[in-house]
């Protein structure tokens, strides 16, 4: 019997979202539900090691904000991230997501949680995937 390893790259929605608000504090985004992702069969693996994604890019320079981007079936979080929205336009990274405690069907989504909002006019887009690595076992006949 053979084992290699494999991953498994699941993207939320299609490049980045469209813009949000971000001027008041608040969930500002949520992935929209045809785009939120279920592990499926990856679930009953006894090991899967998961890896979450995360870009937000500003449509402009704000002198304020703060704010959290993270994974979550919509009970528990996964994996998350703060971001100071006042130090960049663009915040992108990746972090460890805790999958173990999830069922095949539990439906996945990116947040963007405002805490203090940032300037007026100015709008985020959020872009979210998870990569899922697992074994996978080549036994013969």
């Amino acid at each position: 019997m053979s084992e290699f390893s494999n991953k498994t790259d699941l993207q939320f929605e299609p490049g980045l979202s469209s813009p949000v608000a971000v001027d008041a504090t608040g969930v500002a985004y949520q992935t929209p539900v045809p785009h939120r992702l279920a592990l499926g069969d990856l679930a009953r693996l006894k090991y899967r090691r998961g890896s979450f994604r995360y870009r937000v890019r500003l449509s402009g320079a704000s002198a304020a904000g703060a704010a959290t981007v993270r994974l979550t079936d919509g009970a528990n979080v996964l994996a998350s991230a703060e971001l100071d929205l006042s130090a960049d336009t663009e915040f992108h990274g990746a972090m460890a997501a805790k999958l173990s405690q999830l069922d095949g069907d539990d439906q996945l989504l990116v947040e963007l949680d405002i805490g203090t909002a940032a300037d007026a006019s100015v709008t985020a887009e959020v872009a979210g995937a998870l990569v899922v690595e697992h074994p996978v076992i080549i036994g013969g006949c």
